[in-house]
């Protein structure tokens, strides 16, 4: 039997040791990736919930024209969801502005559970849903009525916000204040009754 020259002893063992440490950076990278896409699913996740519910509060209050007229929509700040109003109306019949209330409590519930630290608030152009035209004015033709009277909305206002955590290393940076660890995220739409 022939002996080869040993030579090359070891060899194939430093290209495993070698291969298994560049394979676990790798991994290390592509745990980090995933962190991320996960992170992002999730922001991604709470903006299509909130969305969601805005357009079925902005529905309610085209569906609620009597509680438009009244003002009843226009919270100015923050919609409450610790009390619930006295008349549910999915039960029964209730006035506009009880209806109006109700909308607004249900879908404020909604979206406190959909996308958790949540707020959401109704709001008016300069603090008032005064009248807003439309369509400029046109008198030049009396035969057209539409053109003579401009058509009056009121808009309001849908604003959205919740918090995300900040990476580590940013809350580390910014200090302890759990304020200053979020970044504050928002949706508005502006909602034409």
């Amino acid at each position: 039997m022939k002996t080869y020259p040993s030579k090359n002893i070891g060899f194939s063992l430093l290209e495993i040791l070698i291969s298994l440490v560049i394979m676990s950076v790798g991994m290390v990278g592509l745990a980090g990736l995933k962190i991320v896409a996960i992170k992002g699913e999730n922001e991604s996740h709470f903006r299509h919930e909130a969305s969601l519910l805005m357009m079925e509060l902005a529905d309610r209050i085209r569906a609620n024209s009597a509680g438009v007229d009244a003002g009843s929509y226009e919270a100015h700040g923050s919609i409450s969801v610790t009390t619930a109003p006295s008349v549910l109306c999915d039960e029964g019949s209730c006035s506009a502005s009880q209806l109006a209330t109700f909308d607004m409590y249900s879908v404020a519930k909604k979206i406190s559970v959909a996308v958790p630290g949540s707020s959401v608030s109704i709001t008016c152009p300069s603090n008032d849903c005064s009248t807003i035209s439309a369509i400029e004015e046109d008198n030049s033709d009396p035969a057209n009525p539409i053109a003579a009277a401009p058509e009056r909305k009121k808009i309001h206002t849908v604003l959205i916000t919740w918090k995300v955590k900040k990476q580590k290393e940013e809350a580390g940076a910014m200090g302890s204040d759990v304020d200053e660890q979020s970044h504050v995220r928002s949706i508005q739409m502006d909602v034409d009754p």
